[in-house]
């Protein structure tokens, strides 16, 4: 199997800036000059991998997609608005909007993950929302069905133990860490 290993320097040529080096899986590379690593996935096999593993994680995921696709289409109907930003279909506005204020607590809920969904208030709040729903679609990926569980279970644990169910929950951490956000002590 052969790779390509690219890096990129002030001169750099080759994929949009990147110089290319091809190398077999035993050889040793190593690099003298200083530069930034990137493994391209530039045969075949190696995308057909990566491909397949996507596809994996979305169908592990699908349960709640499904949810969510149903709930953003009924969204759709009454003035609601779709688009697709990376891995998610995010929806908002019109009954997307209206289903989100009456979650608890939903007036303050700027957006709620459920799958490769995004439901949302409005395309500003999504994209306010972005980074941290990003982590939510990602722990959709590695959790599939049991995801709300964990989450739950998680939240009454935390509410159990005196803490906050909603920002001490590991799972809502995890994405105000990725957020930039800090937590209070």
């Amino acid at each position: 199997m052969v790779f390509t290993l690219a890096f990129s320097t002030p001169s750099s040529v080759g994929h949009a800036g990147w110089r290319c080096y091809n190398f077999r899986h035993s050889d040793v590379v190593r690099f003298v000059q200083g530069g930034v690593v990137k493994l391209l996935r530039c045969t075949p096999q190696v995308s057909l991998i990566a491909n397949l593993l996507f596809i994996l994680r979305v169908l592990w995921a699908s349960p709640y997609t499904l949810l969510g696709l149903l709930i953003g289409g009924v969204g759709l109907c009454f003035g609601g608005r779709v688009r697709i930003r990376g891995r998610a279909i995010e929806f908002y506005d019109g009954g997307t909007k209206w289903f989100v204020h009456r979650l608890p607590h939903g007036q303050f809920t700027l957006a709620l993950t459920l799958g490769h969904t995004i439901l949302g208030q409005t395309d500003a709040s999504l994209d306010i929302a972005r980074k941290h729903e990003a982590v939510h679609v990602a722990q959709y990926e590695r959790w599939g069905p049991f995801m709300l569980p964990a989450y739950f279970i998680s939240s009454a644990f935390m509410w159990m133990t005196g803490r906050r169910f909603y920002r001490d929950n590991p799972f809502e951490r995890e994405a105000y860490d990725v957020d930039g956000d800090e937590h209070d002590p």
